[in-house]
């Protein structure tokens, strides 16, 4: 799991930890407000400490909450579509890594394209919805993710895809090529059957 969900699980179980015990103190039934109250008391000191920056927005929505929201029962879905979603975040987190790894190596631009887009060349194009339609529900890609690469006239095909299979974390074939772009097939090494 990435900082970012690990962060803001811990805050989510945390607070409903807190909570619980809290409520646990006290004999007598603790209504939803209450409950909202107590879990908002302690998510708002959050929001001034650094180590709690990457989930800060989220943390800023918690503790805006109207009091007449259930805080806990939203906790208990947010964590459970943390969990149903937790390997397509590091499916995604380790593609995004990858991208921007070729930018470095490559210095070509890394674009979200549609069926719109113009391509130009001195960029590299992912599809949108490219990851999220080639992932199962555990996160696993089903199919390889396709990249277009289109360069100027002056820039040499072999050198730019000899840099992008620098990352020994994927395999990357060239299904299509003509002499200023290429369609690459992207696939982690730890997919390959």
């Amino acid at each position: 799991m990435t900082q970012y969900y690990e962060t803001l699980k811990d805050v989510c179980e945390n607070a409903l930890l807190n909570m619980y015990l809290e409520v646990s103190s006290n004999n007598r039934f603790t209504p939803i407000e209450k409950r909202t109250q107590i879990i908002k008391k302690f998510i708002k000191p959050k929001l001034k400490m650094s180590k709690y920056k990457v989930i800060k927005p989220e943390l800023k929505r918690l503790a805006l909450v109207k009091a007449t929201i259930s805080l806990e029962s939203e906790l208990h879905k947010l964590l459970a579509n943390m969990q149903k979603y937790k390997g397509k975040g590091d499916a995604e987190a380790l593609l995004f890594d990858f991208l921007g790894n070729i930018h470095v190596w490559t210095g070509l631009m890394i674009q979200v394209a549609n069926k719109y887009t113009v391509a130009e060349p001195g960029n590299v194009y992912l599809l949108e919805n490219e990851t999220f339609t080639k992932l199962d529900k555990d996160g696993h890609y089903i199919k390889p993710i396709n990249l277009f690469v289109y360069l100027d006239a002056d820039n040499d095909l072999n050198t730019v895809l000899s840099q992008i299979q620098q990352d020994e974390r994927f395999n990357i074939s060239v299904s299509e090529r003509f002499d200023t772009h290429a369609k690459l097939k992207v696939l982690p090494v730890n997919e390959l059957q």
